[in-house]
């Protein structure tokens, strides 16, 4: 979700320095990088796609390409995981692709792609959602972020404690007492996001049937107000952000 970038300078960016990345970009990296998820997830891919042959990376790069056309085309058809399953196998047999190569290939990229969507998701509602609150100095968003896992929020704690930043460590322990709820996102807006981030062109009319089938009842007009608020919450955050500190 936010602003969307031309291939040309994703790829620019993706090839260069980090030292060139505007500082949310550095953010959204090291969370990638600090992910044993998501590493040993791209790690399985490639491991894999390394152990193939010219002609079995041909086949797979084949299925993919008509993958991505067909399920344009053929979208509206595609209703249910039963069909797109169906669908999917289908193709793959067009192109010739052997059920045991297949079954290789859709074993690691379905923990990939997964772990995409589950990233994409959570960062796009920590700057929709948390990141307002931290740039504002509020120390609550920061506590609630530690109390998910005071393991991994180690560091941030002996930040706030070197801080003396006393308001930090009331609100964690009201999040770890359960006087606060500990959530950092709506139940509603996780659902609503990730349906975004598997198909930022969904339509509302999907989306909302997609929404009904996990439990809420909200209006196609509904839904369009909370995409966009979450969609201007979080470029104001990144903008927010990456503006220059005041010394």
């Amino acid at each position: 979700m936010g602003k969307r970038t031309s291939g040309r300078k994703r790829r620019a960016r993706m090839n260069s320095p980090q030292m060139d990345m505007l500082p949310s970009e550095k953010i959204d990296a090291r969370f990638v990088d600090s992910s044993p998820e998501i590493q040993s997830a791209i790690k399985k891919y490639n491991d894999f796609w390394g152990a193939l042959s010219d002609a079995e990376r041909a086949k797979l790069k084949k299925l993919h390409k008509m993958l991505v056309r067909n399920v344009k085309r053929d979208r509206a058809w595609i209703t249910s995981d039963d069909r797109a399953d169906y669908y999917i196998r289908k193709t793959a047999e067009e192109v010739h692709v052997d059920r045991e190569l297949f079954d290789r290939w859709w074993s690691v990229l379905v923990p990939l792609m997964s772990m995409r969507v589950r990233f994409e998701t959570s960062r796009a509602l920590t700057w929709a959602k948390i990141a307002p609150g931290i740039l504002q100095g509020d120390s609550l968003p920061e506590a609630k972020l530690a109390a998910q896992n005071l393991k991994v929020g180690a560091d941030p704690i002996s930040m706030e404690a070197k801080r003396d930043n006393r308001r930090f460590f009331i609100e964690l322990g009201k999040c770890l007492s359960g006087e606060i709820k500990p959530e950092l996102f709506d139940d509603m807006d996780w659902d609503l996001v990730r349906i975004l981030c598997i198909n930022p062109s969904t339509t509302a009319k999907d989306a909302v049937r997609k929404l009904e089938k996990k439990g809420w009842h909200i209006t196609e007009e509904a839904f369009r107000v909370r995409k966009q608020r979450l969609r201007r919450a979080i470029v104001a955050a990144r903008k927010a952000y990456d503006q220059p500190k005041k010394a």
